[in-house]
């Protein structure tokens, strides 16, 4: 997974696979702060999985990332998954958990458990100038939290603003079909030279607002 400020969207295989599907449905509510933008959710997930609660980041990072940059939508729709399988290589394919909860060795027992991956970027964090553009420079730790596409169309999602401006986003009435991660990541982007000299560093998770991304 690579992101940049102007992210560069990857080529999805035809090889990936993602399980644990659930329906989440935003819908605006009046605020009880001026000038803020707050949603009511609702989980529609297939009768084998309704028990499952819906992951508290996930849903707070949709409703900060629409509050933001589409506050006027009074409601959308997103499909989420829990699980993807995603190629390594050639050959193999790698999975990775978001689910809430999961069940160790087939008992009872449930635990907490979001796997984690690495956010790559040019120059994130530092002022080093980075001559080898085609290089990633710098690195993040980023928890997962679950894979999403947006089903409704015309909403200002991270590829179409990309590629228009918002009112044409809204007026096109586009469906965004890019799969997203949302991730919450470590406060600092950490350079390989810095992963280098010092070889084990503690990961430290960042506040909510400034380090949870919705990511492709």
């Amino acid at each position: 997974m690579q992101t940049k400020s102007n992210f560069v969207l990857l080529e999805e295989s035809v090889q990936q696979d993602f399980r644990g599907v659930h329906r989440i449905t935003f819908t605006q509510r009046s605020a009880s702060r001026a000038n803020s933008v707050e949603y009511i959710t609702s989980v529609d997930w297939p009768k084998q999985q309704s028990s499952k609660p819906l992951d508290d980041i996930l849903r707070y990072t949709i409703s900060r990332y629409m509050a933001t940059n589409d506050p006027t939508r009074k409601q959308f729709h997103v499909t989420a998954y829990t699980e993807a399988k995603l190629p390594n290589n050639k050959e193999t394919l790698e999975s990775y958990d978001a689910g809430p909860t999961h069940s160790l060795y087939k008992v009872d027992t449930k635990v907490k458990r979001f796997d984690w991956c690495i956010i790559l970027t040019h120059t994130v964090g530092s002022e080093e100038a980075d001559e080898r553009l085609d290089t990633w420079a710098y690195a993040c730790p980023a928890q997962i939290h679950g894979f999403i596409r947006f089903d409704t169309g015309g909403v200002r999602t991270p590829h179409l603003l990309q590629n228009g401006s918002a009112d044409m986003v809204n007026n096109s009435e586009f469906i965004d079909e890019t799969m997203y991660v949302v991730v919450r990541t470590h406060k600092d982007f950490l350079s390989w030279r810095e992963l280098e000299k010092q070889f084990v560093v503690p990961i430290q998770l960042g506040n909510l607002d400034d380090c949870t991304y919705i990511l492709p």
